[in-house]
């Protein structure tokens, strides 16, 4: 069997609770994409990936889904591919759509709603397609942030979400959304201008430091009342300010320098997150 080192680390329980959960990754670049990867490996039965980006040359430095014969197609449907060769018994979700401030609450409800789950949502209107129920064999409901009495590894709701937006805006609205909504998560703060992989931490989000993004999120969280609560993934390596250049896009800034193994840490880190609040939670 495929997953009896991770149970012999975890024991038969807790291969279970991960193989009934169900977690959304937000975001399919070096960090999100290294984090479905590792979850996949875990044995998480299901995963909903959110991007709406294509893989381009730059990203080939970093990404694992970046191979010159994945260059110019649809992030989270490569990475669908790859976490299906890992595990074929996985179902994946894919949601071709950027999250913004507006259409959270909707794309979280058609994923809740969704009466399969190894498909793909482009758009509100869209329909979809496939077989597999998110609560086949289950026989329970499913919702947003799942019942009280849940133990984070029933097939009725998200067990976890994975937050590794780097755009300040959908950023706080995702997370204001998953506070409301009780949904357990992590949020990956900046993984580039650094190159120190021993100075990755995880925190609350009240202790984190240095992290530049860390910094203007904590300020904008401060004037919605929001100042803890969630574990965040950050470094207090000083940021290399010299790699960084104004560059304006769609959802971003500047272009900031990466180095191919930090953004990798960060995923690591925050599957780490995924996987012991499944595992352990009582």
């Amino acid at each position: 069997m495929w997953t009896e080192r991770t149970e012999l680390l975890l024991g038969k329980d807790g291969v279970e609770r991960l193989r009934r959960a169900l977690v959304v990754v937000v975001g399919t670049g070096g960090v999100g994409a290294a984090a479905a990867e590792m979850l996949a490996r875990a044995g998480v039965g299901r995963i909903v990936l959110i991007d709406n980006d294509t893989v381009s040359e730059t990203n080939l430095n970093r990404q694992v889904i970046a191979l010159r014969s994945t260059v110019g197609k649809v992030k989270c449907e490569v990475l669908k591919e790859r976490l299906l060769d890992i595990n074929p018994e996985i179902e994946v979700l894919t949601v071709q759509e950027y999250l913004n401030e507006e259409n959270i609450p909707a794309v979280f409800a058609r994923i809740t709603e969704a009466p399969v789950l190894e498909s793909s949502v482009r758009g509100s209107g869209s329909s979809l397609a496939g077989s597999g129920s998110l609560t086949e064999g289950s026989g329970a409901g499913t919702s947003v942030g799942g019942s009280e009495e849940s133990d984070g590894s029933e097939a009725d709701g998200i067990s976890f979400v994975v937050d590794t937006i780097d755009t300040l805006s959908p950023k706080i609205a995702l997370i204001q959304f998953c506070l409301r909504s009780g949904i357990p998560f992590v949020s990956s703060m900046g993984s580039g201008a650094k190159m120190d992989a021993t100075k990755v931490r995880i925190a609350d989000i009240s202790k984190t430091k240095i992290c530049p993004l860390a910094h203007m999120l904590r300020k904008r969280l401060h004037k919605l009342g929001i100042r803890e609560g969630f574990p965040a993934v950050y470094s207090e390596e000083e940021p290399r300010r010299e790699s960084v250049t104004l560059e304006e896009s769609r959802n971003k800034k500047s272009q900031v320098g990466t180095i191919s193994y930090l953004p990798a840490v960060f995923g690591c880190v925050c599957a780490q997150a995924a996987i012991q609040h499944i595992t352990e939670k009582k």
